[in-house]
């Protein structure tokens, strides 16, 4: 199973029709892959959270579980997000669990380097576009 901790943040450009959207992923070996359980089937929500977000400092909201994956926003208010890594640290080895950062505009016509990062893969889960669309759909609904 997939668990995808993260943080969505958006910043409208000052006078502009410009939107910056970042999305934070908690991601695997430096930031190349998806973090994932050992447990490859009849994983519950509640085991998820008490065995793995829990126990590793998230704290948030689960937004989307299945067998295969668990969507979680997690709530900078009440995560110490100052304890992990980040993506850019220097000191940062292979096997760290870090925080990188994905960059979506909004009101403008498409950009190479936007293009080629949502085309970012994640093996068998799929691309980064994949994941910007799950975590959009789960941020619009209504519950």
């Amino acid at each position: 199973m997939y668990i995808l901790p993260y943080v969505l943040e958006k910043q409208k450009a000052s006078q502009s029709e410009f939107c910056i959207q970042t999305l934070w992923l908690f991601l695997a070996k430096k930031g190349k892959v998806l973090w994932e359980t050992d447990e490859k089937t009849n994983v519950t929500e509640d085991f998820v959270q008490k065995e793995y977000l829990e126990p590793n400092g998230f704290f948030g909201t689960m937004k989307h579980f299945t067998n295969t994956i668990c969507l979680f926003e997690v709530d900078p208010t009440k995560t110490n997000i100052k304890e992990f890594y980040m993506w850019c640290d220097k000191d940062v080895k292979e096997e760290d669990t870090v925080w990188r950062p994905f960059f979506k505009i909004t009101g403008h016509e498409s950009y190479a380097w936007e293009e080629q990062e949502m085309k970012h893969s994640f093996g068998s889960f799929g691309t980064c576009k994949d994941i910007w669309d799950l975590v959009l759909r789960q941020a619009t609904r209504i519950h």
